[in-house]
């Protein structure tokens, strides 16, 4: 009996929902695979495409270089439009996704490959879209014009040798057809699932020559700039003085090699730390001067390679000056300065003449006492 009741159940819930118009979400499926053609697929939908430096599909590259890979999304403007496209599991802005295979180290001849930190403080203060990017929740900038979006990579080679990009991948869900409900309500229809893939770079990636190499380099890819200062440019002997080198630029910082002590002649190195930052890394020298006065710490010089323009380039820093005081010892006081003490003495009699004037002025009050 009760198990006739559950299938009555099942089949009287089942017609309630055919007639209030409940039907699943999905009707219909199936998937648009659009080709691309230099980077940009042919399609009046979405296309997705990328650049390195603004440069050419395929170029040559140098081992260590830290490239800028742009990947670019364009969204027929139709499809922002409210319930033209299907919601994503992950909740995100834009319901799109897109796949690259190399973020990460997912390349063979790819150290290191993520997301631009100047371009990410960029899209943390602006007007940034969230989508899924790799399976989590990434962010987009808007582009110049509708339904376009762009963001940064950087993404840093390993040794020589070929590298293969695979290229970047754009899906997204489509609502391609409505229906009306029971009580005239607009509902999701047959829904295509369209994949955009865009071209594969390919990199030559070659060592920095050896030809003209100057002594000062220590492995330095790509543009920087360099500036030493110190934070307090006075100090007593023996102690240490702050001196920062700020390197700045898109190169690979963190992983070349920097001036050691030879680069301070007129102090003594202890040790230095090296911190990143947004394309940026300071590295703070523990330096106790040699001798006392003001003079000048010397330049700092630090070559690096310019990878677009095929040479070495030699950066030099602006002497910058200091002034050491002699330190102040404390130790014993100097008993030779201090003043002798005076040796002359009173005569012998002059404590037996002050005890009897002391007897004598007693003898006085008491006489004059007992008249009374």
């Amino acid at each position: 009996m009760a198990r006739t009741v559950g299938i009555v159940g099942r089949v009287f819930g089942v017609g309630l929902l055919a007639v209030l118009g409940a039907s699943p979400a999905v009707s219909g499926h199936k998937e648009l695979e659009l080709p691309a053609a230099q980077g940009v697929a042919p399609s009046e939908l979405a296309a997705v495409s990328w650049s390195l430096d603004g440069g050419v599909p395929a170029r040559e590259a140098v081992a260590g270089e830290v490239l800028l890979v742009r990947v670019s999304l364009r969204l027929d403007p139709e499809l922002l439009e409210p319930g033209r496209l299907a919601a994503k599991r992950t909740p995100v802005d834009l319901p799109v996704e897109l796949a690259l295979p190399w973020l990460g180290s997912g390349a063979d001849g790819v150290a290191d490959a993520r997301v631009d930190p100047a371009w990410a403080e960029l899209a943390a203060a602006g007007p940034s879209t969230s989508i899924v990017l790799n399976g989590e929740v990434g962010r987009v900038l808007p582009g110049t014009g509708p339904g376009e979006f762009g963001i940064d990579f950087l993404v840093a080679l390993g040794g020589a040798g070929r590298v293969l990009l695979e290229p970047p991948a754009l899906s997204l869900e489509r609502v391609s057809a409505t229906r009306t409900g029971l009580f005239g309500e607009e509902q999701p229809g047959d829904v295509e699932r369209v994949r955009v893939v865009g071209e594969a770079i390919e990199l030559s990636v070659s060592e920095p020559p050896l030809a003209r190499r100057p002594i000062e380099w220590g492995g330095a890819i790509g543009e920087l700039s360099v500036e030493a200062r110190v934070s307090v440019p006075v100090a007593f002997e023996g102690e240490s003085l702050r001196y920062e080198l700020v390197l700045r630029g898109l190169a690979n910082l963190g992983e070349f090699e920097l001036p050691g002590a030879s680069a301070f002649d007129k102090a003594h190195l202890r040790g230095y730390s090296r911190t990143r930052g947004t394309r940026s890394e300071t590295i703070l020298y523990d330096l106790v001067p040699a001798r006392t006065g003001e003079f000048e710490l010397p330049s700092v010089r630090l070559a690096t390679y310019l990878p677009g323009e095929g040479r070495y380039e030699v950066l030099s820093t602006e002497p910058v000056r200091v002034r050491v005081l002699p330190k102040v010892k404390a130790g014993k006081p100097d008993v030779a300065a201090m003043p002798e003490p005076d040796s002359r003495r009173a005569p012998w009699w002059t404590w037996p003449a002050v005890g009897g004037l002391f007897a004598v002025a007693a003898a006085f009050v008491v006489a004059r006492r007992r008249r009374r």
